[in-house]
C-alpha cells in the first residue's frame, strides 16, 4: 500500500517517478544494413570466419544526424529515461515558470505606473 503523499506527488510530478513497464513496452530496436553483391565480387574478396569486418560505431553519431534528429541524439547522449524526464520538465515546468515571470513583470509594471502617477500628483 502506497502512502497518500507519494500518490499525490506522483500525480503532481509524474516525470520524477518512473512508470511501471510491461514486458511488451521494453522492446529493443535493431537496425542492420545489408549489401547484396554478385557472386563473383563476393568470391573475389571473401571474409574470414569470426572476424569483425566493420566498425561497430560507424555512422552512429555524426553532426548531421545530431542536427537533423535532435530527439534521437539527446536519447543517445543521456539515455531514454532522462530524455523523457527532460521533455516532461520542458512541457510542464518551463511554462509554469514563464507564467510566474510574466505575472511578476505585470506586478512590477503596475507598481512602476502607480509610483509614477503618485509622483506626478
Amino acid at each position: 500500500p502506497e502512502s497518500r503523499t507519494r500518490r499525490c506527488l506522483e500525480r503532481c510530478f509524474p516525470f520524477w517517478f518512473p512508470r511501471k513497464r510491461h514486458p511488451g513496452d521494453m522492446n529493443a530496436e535493431l537496425q542492420i544494413d545489408v549489401e547484396v553483391l554478385p557472386k563473383e565480387d563476393a568470391d573475389a574478396d571473401p571474409l574470414e570466419h569470426n572476424v569483425q569486418f566493420s566498425d561497430l560505431h560507424l555512422n552512429r553519431f555524426t553532426w548531421r544526424s545530431a542536427v537533423t534528429r535532435p530527439t534521437k541524439t539527446l536519447k543517445l547522449l543521456i539515455g531514454p529515461t532522462l530524455t523523457l524526464r527532460v521533455f516532461l520538465v520542458m512541457r510542464w515546468v518551463l511554462p509554469v515558470l514563464a507564467c510566474i515571470i510574466i505575472a511578476l513583470l505585470v506586478v512590477l509594471l503596475t507598481y512602476y505606473v502607480l509610483a509614477t502617477v503618485a509622483e506626478l500628483t
